[in-house]
């Protein structure tokens, strides 16, 4: 949501819309606003300033020329905009995402990408899952993400070479 309300905003300012103060001032308070996911009040004033942007008609302008194509830089990915209208519930107290949340949380990736974390099950857990592990202890995993566009193929052979 951020980088989306970002592109909005240049967008918007680029191209000389009315902006209001507000929503100018809500985007660049976004550039530097870091969010603590143990801290609901951090959550709360992200969620303030994303809901700024979204409801600015001008935005909602940036948006709809968004969807024209153009530069990258202004290309919007179109599930932005379920997170963008659904602020509310993602910013709420406890939010767990969704399977559909998880599925459109889909970015474009070029080159490759890893993620290492240890995975807790008794933290999983211990948020009202329902899912029973047949483990109890932390274990070590990491992800690589590499591009699936046709373009991108070639790093699959470099990554996965000595997969076990």
């Amino acid at each position: 949501m951020t980088e989306a309300c970002k592109k909005l905003v240049a967008i918007g300012l680029k191209h000389n819309y009315k902006i209001s103060e507000k929503t100018v001032e809500s985007g660049e308070k976004l550039k530097s606003h870091d969010i603590d996911i143990s801290n609901q009040a951090t959550i709360d004033e992200f969620g303030k300033l994303i809901k700024q942007i979204w409801r600015d008609p001008y935005i909602k302008k940036s948006y709809k020329r968004s969807l024209k194509g153009g530069k990258a830089k202004e290309t919007l990915m179109p599930n932005d905009v379920i997170f963008l209208d659904n602020v509310d519930r993602v910013c709420a107290p406890g939010y767990l995402p969704t399977d559909t949340d998880i599925l459109n949380m889909r970015r474009s990736t070029d080159g490759a990408h890893t993620l290492n974390f240890t995975f807790d099950p008794k933290e999983f857990q211990s948020k009202n899952s329902s899912v029973n592990f047949t483990a109890d202890e932390p274990s070590d995993w990491s992800i690589t993400d590499v591009g699936g566009q046709i373009h991108e193929r070639t790093t699959w052979y470099e990554e996965y070479t000595d997969c076990r």
